[in-house]
């Protein structure tokens, strides 16, 4: 980790950004204004720590709106699908972090294998649990079309005609 930037040291950031964003001052100005108030701190390591607490800034929205539209999806479809949404947004994330990695250096360089083998393998078990819930889903309307079928058809062949068209076409969301 690198050191601390002065602004962090002295505790300036939410000052620096109040200072330029709502008092619309430039960062010399601010830089006068900081060092008459005792800070030793330069116009670029002003400009730096604004520059920095704005990408964290759009960081903070981004992750927002991605958890808006996780929420979202799990209003709308409250099975697999969440925890395909949740795979995918972790491996992005994680993958985002690797690219953004100038050198690794960590203890154990396994640990990060093991996560990206771990969202692979969670991402194939989604796949299979859907394939499964397919499965049973249409062995159990089978079934209920058998039972219907036994019980019903003699007496109600009507309402068995109708159940048969509705059970055909009951779906479930994926």
């Amino acid at each position: 980790m690198g050191a601390r930037s002065k602004a962090d040291l002295f505790n300036l950031v939410e000052r620096i950004i109040e200072l330029h964003d709502n008092q619309k001052l430039s960062y010399k100005d601010i830089e006068k204004q900081l060092r008459s108030e005792g800070f030793n701190i330069s116009r670029e390591s002003i400009r730096r720590s604004h520059k920095s607490a704005k990408e964290l800034s759009k960081t903070y929205v981004a992750a927002v709106e991605e958890a808006k539209g996780l929420v979202n999806v799990i209003k709308e479809n409250p099975n697999t699908d969440m925890l395909e949404v949740t795979n995918a947004l972790m491996t992005r994330h994680l993958f985002n972090f690797m690219r953004s990695v100038d050198e690794l250096n960590f203890d154990d360089s396994g640990e990060v294998a093991k996560a990206i083998n771990n969202l692979s393998n969670a991402q194939v078990r989604i796949s299979k649990y859907k394939f499964d819930f397919s499965k049973g889903y249409e062995k159990a309307k089978e079934d209920i079309l058998e039972s219907i079928k036994k019980r019903l058809e003699k007496e109600y062949p009507d309402v068995v005609k109708i159940l048969q068209k509705i059970i055909k076409e009951a779906g479930v969301n994926e």
